[in-house]
């Protein structure tokens, strides 16, 4: 879904066609952006919503580690996969800089600043009207 952003965006130019979304996909596509963090809370009555099209509904946040999506700046630089990896990044798997010579499964792990994960709960929790915690 976020991917699909991509047919939108232009490369060359940093930006994205006109009225349609593009920040989804260069996030996703970051190339300084090594680490991801999701939440997810099913809201049975949602506030603060621009759209009074539903009442309910799903809520998924991710925080990307370092951040970065800048406005104007690419994503990533052209050129041979791996061919600019940082001194930290010593391995390229499926294409990509990586830290290990294999990427390990999902976990729910809690890494990180915390006050970086309580604002991510804020975020969920401000749309709900239920708060919600998690506790790890």
């Amino acid at each position: 879904m976020w991917w699909e952003e991509i047919q939108f965006y232009d490369y060359d130019t940093a930006h994205c066609q006109t009225n349609h979304k593009c920040g989804h996909y260069t996030q996703m596509a970051w190339a300084d952006s090594y680490a991801l963090g999701c939440g997810f809370k099913y809201c049975h009555t949602l506030r603060n919503v621009p759209s009074n099209d539903f009442e309910s509904g799903n809520n998924l946040v991710c925080h990307y580690a370092p951040g970065g999506n800048y406005r104007y700046a690419k994503p990533f630089k052209k050129g041979p996969a791996c061919s600019q990896c940082p001194n930290t990044m010593k391995f390229c798997v499926d294409h990509l800089c990586a830290f290990t010579s294999k990427f390990g499964s999902a976990s729910t792990s809690i890494h990180g600043d915390i006050s970086q994960q309580f604002n991510v709960l804020l975020i969920i929790g401000s749309i709900c009207i239920n708060y919600f915690f998690v506790v790890s």
